[in-house]
């Protein structure tokens, strides 16, 4: 179950780059407007170099989304539609100081939609 929530953090939502100082978000070419926006507002903060819990760290780090292979990026999707899916992301201690964190039924649908596309997308690519 703890390997899950990590693996989650790893998914988490990432695809965005960050850099070395905090200066918002730059979505990679690959995500869509809508996407990035729910990275930004219920991942980024746990996931990229700066945080503090290195548990979400190892999971993802969004600002090294690029240098991921694409096999890593597929199972990091997977796991990243999997704990979204179950709502053990983003985490309620995350929420009880964050609460418009919380995806929307609306959100997760879309959050969940892209993760499957893109998996699929990155699956036909290295064929």
């Amino acid at each position: 179950m703890k390997k899950h929530v990590y693996l989650l953090m790893i998914g988490g939502m990432g695809l965005l780059l960050f850099s070395s100082l905090y200066q918002g978000f730059s979505a990679s070419d690959d995500i869509p407007e809508e996407i990035d926006m729910i990275i930004q507002t219920s991942c980024f903060d746990c996931h990229n170099a700066e945080a503090k819990s290195e548990d979400a760290k190892r999971a993802v780090q969004f600002d090294l989304w690029d240098d991921y292979r694409v096999i890593k990026k597929i199972g990091i999707l997977s796991k990243m539609g999997e704990v979204v899916e179950e709502d053990k992301m983003p985490p309620q201690k995350y929420l009880n100081n964050k609460p418009q964190a919380k995806l929307s039924e609306t959100q997760k649908k879309q959050f969940l939609d892209w993760t499957e596309k893109e998996s699929g997308r990155l699956m036909q690519a290295t064929r």
